[in-house]
């Protein structure tokens, strides 16, 4: 698939990255699992814009107040 298919089905992201040394970007749209936990599930494209692989990692939490 790429981007543009990718977008039209799961709408807009939450964020986009670019990972010039891998030569990717990183589109995230964030989800809650079935433990409640916020997830970002991730689209890696490559540099043509063609969808190379999905992940999913839990959210970064903000580091708390000093």
């Amino acid at each position: 698939m790429n981007r543009a298919e990718v977008l039209l089905t799961l709408g807009r992201p939450s964020e986009e990255r670019s990972y010039h040394n891998l030569q990717e970007t990183v589109v995230s749209w964030r989800y809650m699992d079935f433990g409640g936990r916020i997830m970002l599930f991730n689209a890696h494209f490559d540099s043509s814009g063609f969808l190379k692989y999905t992940s999913r990692t839990p959210e970064p939490t903000a580091e708390p107040r000093r």
